[in-house]
């Protein structure tokens, strides 16, 4: 899926809305931080992505969501400011939504890099969850597509539903075809794998009590529904947490905890025989997703070193894999001067937890190559599996024969000799994405 190379500047009446870098794209939109030049504040504007059918359907689709969302309002939903759409320079349109931007990261950036979470936490998260569904829900919608990556935490630990892309909303009428299967496997309800049009809110209840999973056992099981056939499913799930998640994660609706309120009540009663959350315990609010906006739209581009950034079409996400913590945050202030979106992980198995978290788009992999565990050129492979495409830049202070003899093959990715100089690793990103010298 390509990302949006001409977009307009801004959007909306009056040029309101100025569009600053990609923040994430799904299967649906893209998302890209923006300012708000008239309260002055910062937004974050989801655009459509174009229909590779020529259907108008998505759209009708995108603008109900946005409609639909615009009425709620409640601390736990995302909220929907403005919904319209704008000439493309390339000919066309491009529909729109603009929403609240959260920079507190999500549960599974917190998973991600700390491993599972404390129960205590993850009820925390989870009842801030239902309270959102239970709204939305009043209003005859049903989410479809709960789990850790679409929960947003504001800079102030508030937890956030979005992404209703694929939602169930009664407005929609027609819009939801009989048969048509939506959701992310492994979060999904039986039912709802047989035809997402049928299913009510219970089916988000099942999504809850599998992010729910999610968060503490940092594991992914397909088929959470048959824990009275295979007991194995919850392995890792605390003992307290069993009964009221295996009632949530019934194979029939029918026998499923009925509503996210309901769901939400039993985990607070649960709650109460948690251990408190040890001190030291990191706070739900991870690294910011986003370059934080505080400023006008001039700032939100990169704008340091303009001979680096020169050429690039959109914000560039890299996974920085490093366990010297000086070489970490000597190449992470690098990246991050250049413009980049950094994620960064000091092994491979945090690396490889880092990009399942991450749905945007990861365009460079820089990895130490000999590091605890699994070697960079062993990462670079599994992390082409699931990111076919990825460029990878290998740092070692190894020369090529010394690895050779380790038994490490560099292949055919590029190598950057430790220790090296600011310069040194621009050219050698500039090489590794094909970006001209200016």
């Amino acid at each position: 899926m390509t990302p949006f190379l001409h977009l307009p500047a801004s959007v909306g009446a009056d040029a309101r809305y100025a569009i600053g870098p990609l923040l994430g794209q799904g299967g649906m939109g893209a998302v890209y931080q923006a300012w708000d030049t008239l309260l002055k504040v910062p937004r974050a504007v989801k655009f459509l992505l174009p229909s590779e059918t020529g259907s108008d359907l998505p759209r009708q689709r995108f603008e109900a969501e946005a409609r639909a969302l615009m009425r709620i309002d409640h601390p736990n939903v995302i909220r929907t400011y403005d919904v319209g759409d704008e000439p493309l320079r390339s000919g066309g349109r491009i529909t729109f939504m603009v929403m609240e931007l959260c920079e507190g990261g999500s549960p599974a950036d917190w998973v991600a890099r700390n491993g599972p979470m404390p129960p205590r936490l993850a009820i925390d998260v989870l009842v801030q969850v239902c309270s959102g569904l239970s709204a939305i829900h009043q209003y005859g919608c049903v989410h479809r597509d709960v789990k850790p990556s679409n929960v947003l935490v504001s800079k102030d630990g508030i937890c956030k539903l979005t992404d209703f892309g694929i939602a169930r909303l009664e407005e929609l009428g027609g819009l939801t075809h009989t048969g048509a299967v939506f959701g992310t496997i492994g979060f999904m309800a039986p039912e709802q794998r047989r035809s997402a049009r049928s299913v009510d809110e219970r089916a988000d209840v099942y999504g809850a009590a599998a992010t729910l999973h999610a968060l503490v056992t940092d594991r992914f099981e397909m088929d959470l529904f048959l824990w009275d056939q295979n007991p194995e499913v919850l392995y890792g799930v605390p003992e307290v947490l069993l009964p009221v998640l295996r009632r949530a994660l019934a194979l029939k609706p029918e026998h499923r905890t009925p509503s996210a309120q309901q769901f939400a009540t039993e985990l607070l009663e649960v709650q109460q025989h948690t251990s408190t959350i040890a001190a030291g315990t990191p706070p739900l609010v991870t690294r910011l997703r986003a370059r934080p906006v505080t400023t006008p739209p001039e700032e939100l581009h990169p704008t340091l070193h303009e001979d680096v950034t020169a050429g690039f079409k959109r914000q560039r996400t890299v996974l920085l894999v490093e366990d010297d913590d000086s070489m970490l945050e000597l190449a992470r202030l690098v990246l991050s001067d250049l413009g980049f979106r950094v994620l960064d992980a000091s092994h491979g198995a945090e690396a490889m937890r880092v990009s399942d978290a991450w749905d945007g788009f990861i365009d460079l992999v820089v990895t130490d190559l000999v590091m605890p565990g699994e070697s960079g050129a062993q990462l670079a492979g599994a992390l082409r599996r699931t990111r076919p495409g990825v460029h990878v830049l290998l740092m070692s202070a190894h020369d090529p024969d010394y690895l050779a003899a380790i038994g490490i093959e560099l292949g055919d990715d590029r190598m950057l000799q430790k220790p090296f100089t600011p310069e040194q690793l621009v050219g050698a990103i500039r090489g590794v994405l094909g970006i001209p010298a200016p």
